[in-house]
């Protein structure tokens, strides 16, 4: 079986996008988040994401809550607050630091547990469609976690 397997044609643009509140497969969101973040934001879009706000962090509060996304995908801190996107993967505080550092064209993070990000549809297919295991799939021969804390 190959090594991405389980997230394969992640980056992958379609020209159709199914309505994000559908999506449940890694690419069908992946490419959709790829194509919004093209198009950009609409005036339109964030009135939606607005009036969806408080429903958008009940959501990503309940997603975070679920066993396998209750520590943060990079160590093991416990209920991390943060997401990284395209990945869809829950992070700690610390890790989402690193991963800013990246660059935003390579990992966008956001906070879930605060009202601080506007969460657009297409960010939330993401995050419901990934989530810490499947991404822990794709990366099953990674190397371990650092401890918590710890040194990266």
């Amino acid at each position: 079986r190959n090594r991405g397997s389980d997230l394969r044609g992640l980056t992958s643009t379609r020209k159709h996008h199914p309505s994000p509140n559908r999506m449940t497969r890694p690419t069908e969101a992946i490419a959709a988040y790829h194509a919004a973040m093209a198009a950009g934001r609409t005036p339109e879009a964030i009135s939606a994401a607005r009036a969806a706000d408080a429903a958008s962090h009940k959501e990503l509060n309940a997603l975070r809550a679920q066993p396998d996304n209750a520590e943060c995908f990079d160590c093991t801190a416990r209920k991390p607050g943060w997401a990284a996107l395209p990945h869809g993967i829950y992070l700690c505080i610390d890790c989402a630091q690193v991963h800013r550092h990246l660059g935003r064209h390579i990992s966008q993070v956001k906070a879930i547990n605060t009202g601080t990000y506007l969460w657009m549809p297409y960010e939330l297919a993401v995050m419901r469609a990934i989530g810490n295991a499947r991404a822990a799939r794709a990366y099953r021969n990674a190397p371990p976690k650092p401890e918590a804390g710890g040194a990266p």
